[in-house]
Protein backbone atom coordinates (compact mmCIF):
# COMPACT_ATOMS: atom_id res chain seq x y z
CA UNK A 1 0.00 0.00 0.00
CA UNK A 2 1.18 3.53 -0.66
CA UNK A 3 0.95 4.56 2.98
CA UNK A 4 3.37 1.87 4.18
CA UNK A 5 5.64 3.59 6.73
CA UNK A 6 8.57 1.35 5.80
CA UNK A 7 8.62 2.89 2.31
CA UNK A 8 8.43 6.66 2.85
CA UNK A 9 9.41 7.58 -0.72
CA UNK A 10 6.21 6.30 -2.31
CA UNK A 11 3.54 8.88 -3.10
CA UNK A 12 0.27 8.48 -1.21
CA UNK A 13 -2.84 7.65 -3.22
CA UNK A 14 -5.44 10.28 -4.07
CA UNK A 15 -7.95 8.71 -1.67
CA UNK A 16 -5.43 8.92 1.15
CA UNK A 17 -4.79 12.60 0.44
CA UNK A 18 -8.55 13.26 0.41
CA UNK A 19 -9.00 11.54 3.79
CA UNK A 20 -5.94 13.17 5.37
CA UNK A 21 -6.35 16.74 4.19
CA UNK A 22 -9.44 17.47 2.10
CA UNK A 23 -12.10 16.08 4.47
CA UNK A 24 -10.79 18.00 7.53
CA UNK A 25 -10.38 21.16 5.44
CA UNK A 26 -13.94 20.92 4.11
CA UNK A 27 -15.32 20.49 7.61
CA UNK A 28 -13.34 23.49 8.93
CA UNK A 29 -14.39 25.65 5.96
CA UNK A 30 -18.02 24.62 6.53
CA UNK A 31 -17.70 25.78 10.14
CA UNK A 32 -16.20 29.10 9.05
CA UNK A 33 -18.99 29.63 6.52
CA UNK A 34 -21.58 28.82 9.17
CA UNK A 35 -19.96 31.30 11.53
CA UNK A 36 -19.86 34.11 8.97
CA UNK A 37 -23.38 33.66 7.57
CA UNK A 38 -25.32 33.58 10.85
CA UNK A 39 -24.27 35.98 13.60
CA UNK A 40 -26.27 34.47 16.46
CA UNK A 41 -24.53 33.04 19.50
CA UNK A 42 -26.06 29.62 18.85
CA UNK A 43 -24.61 29.54 15.33
CA UNK A 44 -21.22 30.64 16.65
CA UNK A 45 -21.20 27.79 19.17
CA UNK A 46 -22.27 25.30 16.51
CA UNK A 47 -19.65 26.61 14.09
CA UNK A 48 -17.01 26.31 16.78
CA UNK A 49 -18.02 22.68 17.25
CA UNK A 50 -17.85 22.00 13.51
CA UNK A 51 -14.42 23.65 13.26
CA UNK A 52 -13.29 21.61 16.27
CA UNK A 53 -14.52 18.43 14.58
CA UNK A 54 -12.50 19.22 11.45
CA UNK A 55 -9.39 19.84 13.51
CA UNK A 56 -10.04 16.59 15.42
CA UNK A 57 -10.21 14.65 12.13
CA UNK A 58 -6.87 16.12 11.09
CA UNK A 59 -5.34 15.36 14.51
CA UNK A 60 -6.57 11.75 14.44
CA UNK A 61 -4.99 11.27 11.00
CA UNK A 62 -1.73 12.80 12.23
CA UNK A 63 -1.64 10.62 15.38
CA UNK A 64 -2.18 7.52 13.25
CA UNK A 65 0.71 8.46 10.95
CA UNK A 66 3.01 9.07 13.91
CA UNK A 67 2.09 5.69 15.38
CA UNK A 68 2.58 3.88 12.07
CA UNK A 69 5.98 5.52 11.59
CA UNK A 70 6.98 4.24 15.03
CA UNK A 71 6.04 0.68 14.03
CA UNK A 72 8.38 0.88 11.04
CA UNK A 73 11.21 2.22 13.19
CA UNK A 74 10.72 -0.61 15.69
CA UNK A 75 10.83 -3.15 12.86
CA UNK A 76 14.15 -1.72 11.62
CA UNK A 77 15.52 -1.75 15.18
CA UNK A 78 14.52 -5.40 15.67
CA UNK A 79 16.12 -6.31 12.34
CA UNK A 80 19.29 -4.47 13.36
CA UNK A 81 19.46 -6.53 16.55
CA UNK A 82 19.04 -9.72 14.51
CA UNK A 83 21.82 -8.50 12.18
CA UNK A 84 24.06 -7.93 15.22
CA UNK A 85 23.36 -11.38 16.66
CA UNK A 86 24.26 -13.04 13.33
CA UNK A 87 27.24 -10.88 12.26
CA UNK A 88 28.65 -9.65 15.57
CA UNK A 89 28.67 -6.00 14.43
CA UNK A 90 26.02 -3.32 14.52
CA UNK A 91 24.80 -2.13 11.09
CA UNK A 92 25.86 1.36 10.02
CA UNK A 93 23.34 4.18 9.62
CA UNK A 94 23.59 3.82 5.84
CA UNK A 95 22.77 0.12 6.11
CA UNK A 96 19.85 0.85 8.45
CA UNK A 97 18.44 3.41 6.00
CA UNK A 98 18.85 0.95 3.13
CA UNK A 99 17.08 -1.76 5.14
CA UNK A 100 14.21 0.63 5.94
CA UNK A 101 13.67 1.48 2.27
CA UNK A 102 14.82 -1.63 0.36
CA UNK A 103 14.51 -4.47 2.87
CA UNK A 104 18.19 -5.48 2.67
CA UNK A 105 21.36 -4.53 4.52
CA UNK A 106 23.92 -4.38 1.71
CA UNK A 107 23.83 -3.70 -2.02
CA UNK A 108 25.24 -7.15 -2.79
CA UNK A 109 22.71 -8.92 -0.58
CA UNK A 110 19.93 -10.64 -2.48
CA UNK A 111 16.41 -9.68 -1.58
CA UNK A 112 14.48 -12.44 0.16
CA UNK A 113 12.19 -14.57 -1.94
CA UNK A 114 8.54 -13.57 -1.62
CA UNK A 115 6.59 -15.76 0.75
CA UNK A 116 3.89 -17.69 -1.05
CA UNK A 117 0.43 -16.88 0.24
CA UNK A 118 -2.39 -19.35 0.72
CA UNK A 119 -3.51 -21.09 -2.46
CA UNK A 120 -6.26 -19.35 -4.41
CA UNK A 121 -9.64 -20.99 -4.20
Amino acid sequence: MASDPASPHQRPSALLIVVRYVVPAVVVVAGIILMTTDHSSTAAEGAGGVIGAGLAIFAANWFFRVGARGDGERDVEAAARDYYSVNGIWPTEEERKRFATEGRWREDQDLPEPVAGPPAQ
